[in-house]
């Protein structure tokens, strides 16, 4: 099952909807029986020190720190933002490569403007389709 999620891409013919809601299947289908698509200790880590820099750590002791953190729920945002990519990396090239050129351009001139949920993502990739 995990190799048809890594190598599930939208078709031209595809519906956005469909997609976002053939992906989500995948991906409730590998948690169900016990695969793990979104956890990474390297973003983890990444993400718990941005978290970190927004907290006011002179204010707060440890236990505060540690408390904000695990109310941050760390774990679902790194699942919820690379579920986001994770989907918009797969996106038909022909019809979405310019909002994927246009989300890399931004991260590369400093503005990281990739969505954080597959909500989101889902409202950016419809977006380009609407205007």
């Amino acid at each position: 099952m995990k190799r048809k999620w890594y190598a599930l891409h939208q078709g031209p013919n595809d519906c956005p909807v469909d997609f976002l809601t053939y992906f989500q299947f995948l991906v409730e289908l590998i948690e169900h029986y016990g695969g793990d698509i979104a956890s990474d200790s390297v973003l983890i880590d990444y993400e718990t020190t941005e978290f970190k820099k927004t907290l006011d750590l002179v204010a707060l002791t440890d236990d505060k720190v540690d408390n904000a953190i695990l109310a941050y729920n760390i774990p679902t945002v790194v699942k919820n933002k690379l579920l986001a990519v994770a989907f918009l990396r797969r996106a038909d090239r022909a019809r979405y490569g310019d909002l994927l050129r246009d989300l890399r351009n931004s991260c590369d001139r400093g503005r990281d403007e990739y969505p954080t949920t597959l909500d989101a993502a889902m409202h950016s990739y419809i977006k380009p389709s609407v205007g």
